[in-house]
């Protein structure tokens, strides 16, 4: 996976989130229906995401989400209980809605790739979800379903060669 290659996607994979939130095609269980990209919506567009990846690259990321402890690292801009998520490969921290909290002083670009830990080690209290799954099972959340086939088409015109949206079976009612 070469670098330039996964900024320019997630460049066009935040592109296409933006433009979501004006179309707004999300499943109202979402995260992305209920707030304002970015804003309170980096849980579902690490999930969405992690799963992009997987069909451009072939990898899987690493989710992880944390919560900010003001005891553990103090920093005046974020307040307890704060919590972000986002992607790791290998060292690499992937991180599309990090500039959620520049209103809050921070200078983070709408699209982070970087080996830096400064601003994710903010949220400390961390956790860690991998799918253990065989990859070609990885599928994404049947309340991210719009909100994926939306990204993907976006991803598809811009010239993204991926091969298909895995979207879980319809459970038998």
């Amino acid at each position: 996976m070469k670098f330039k290659v996964l900024v320019r996607f997630c460049a066009d994979t935040r592109a296409a989130f933006d433009r979501a939130n004006l179309a707004s095609p999300h499943d109202e269980d979402s995260s992305l229906s209920q707030n304002k990209f970015p804003m309170g919506c980096c849980g579902d567009t690490s999930k969405i995401l992690t799963h992009l990846i997987f069909l451009q690259f072939g990898v899987i990321p690493i989710y992880r989400s944390g919560t900010y402890k003001s005891h553990l690292i103090y920093d005046s801009r974020l307040r307890t209980n704060n919590n972000h998520a986002w992607l790791e490969v290998k060292e690499l921290k992937i991180d599309i809605t990090a500039d959620q909290f520049n209103d809050r002083g921070f200078r983070n670009p709408k699209v982070m790739l970087t080996k830096s830990n400064k601003f994710h080690r903010l949220f400390a209290d961390r956790q860690n979800f991998m799918d253990n799954l065989p990859q070609k099972h990885l599928k994404v959340d049947s309340e991210l379903i719009s909100s994926s086939a939306y990204i993907f088409k976006c991803l598809k015109e811009n010239g993204w060669d991926l091969p298909f949206l895995a979207i879980p079976a319809p459970t038998p009612s």
